[in-house]
């Protein structure tokens, strides 16, 4: 991206208009989509929706890296992760006892969330000597896993019992 945005005033208003553009969609999708989505459908298509996403994402990333790319990819990818994946992982602990609930809640924020942010970091300056493809391909065979999981978890959220109180 520095190639592309060598002035730091640029590369800001670069990475703040995809911000801004992330909350929007956000914002309209969780109006106007999600409730009707987890609804009608339940989780299946609000976890498997942001991760296909993420595995078209970065397989156009791996091939061609481009600034407008990585910008939509971003925009799509969490947006779509945060209207539409993190409430449908909500509504799963609603079916679980209270004390699991706060447990898994605390557990998942703290040490999944944050230590794959750490882990991220690491990875990705290790696979940037390597060039954007090695970090996009990576991510690719990341993202794979992330809708294997997402699909494991469909499956077991159908074993829950019905949404408690």
């Amino acid at each position: 991206m520095r190639q592309f945005y060598p002035d730091p005033q640029r590369a800001t208003a670069y990475y703040a208009s995809i911000d801004l553009a992330v909350n929007g969609l956000t914002l309209l999708v969780q109006l106007l989509v999600t409730r009707a989505l987890l609804s009608r459908f339940g989780i299946a298509p609000a976890l498997l929706i942001p991760a296909f996403a993420i595995v078209l994402g970065y397989a156009a990333l791996a091939a061609s890296p481009l600034p407008l790319l990585v910008a939509v990819v971003q925009v799509a990818t969490r947006a779509g992760e945060f209207s539409l994946g993190k409430p449908a992982r909500e509504t799963i602990y609603t079916r679980v006892a209270r004390e699991w609930r706060y447990k898994a809640g605390a557990a998942i924020d703290t040490v999944i969330y944050r230590g794959g942010d750490l882990t991220f970091v690491w990875v990705h300056k290790l696979l940037a000597a390597f060039g954007s493809q090695a970090v996009f391909g990576a991510g690719l065979l990341v993202a794979g896993a992330f809708t294997l999981g997402a699909f494991k978890v469909v499956g077991e959220a159908r074993r829950l019992p019905a949404a408690r109180g």
